[in-house]
């Protein structure tokens, strides 16, 4: 992966996409938000502001955080990258 910056917390993240999420997804969000972005763990995820990204620690992961964020797709202010800490694995 290239150069990234930023820890962005999920509050942080609706400011920028300019969408304030129902609380059941903030849960979920908040129960698997990875702090630290070094390897991030299988389950978890961690949200760069450059890129603006989420960064899942497994492919699987990243298609639940993919299905709960894509009914917000078209209301979003900015495009938000999701990509995994393994790769795709072929997928």
């Amino acid at each position: 992966m290239g150069f990234v910056l930023g820890n962005l917390g999920i509050e942080e993240m609706e400011r920028r996409i300019g969408i304030t999420f129902p609380d059941e997804l903030k849960k979920i969000l908040e129960d698997t938000r990875q702090q630290n972005a070094g390897n991030v763990a299988n389950g978890k995820w961690h949200c760069f502001d450059e890129p603006f990204m989420i960064l899942c620690g497994d492919y699987d992961f990243a298609e639940k955080i993919h299905d709960l964020l894509s009914p917000y797709q078209d209301f979003m202010e900015e495009k938000l990258q999701i990509a995994t800490e393994e790769g795709t694995n072929g997928r």
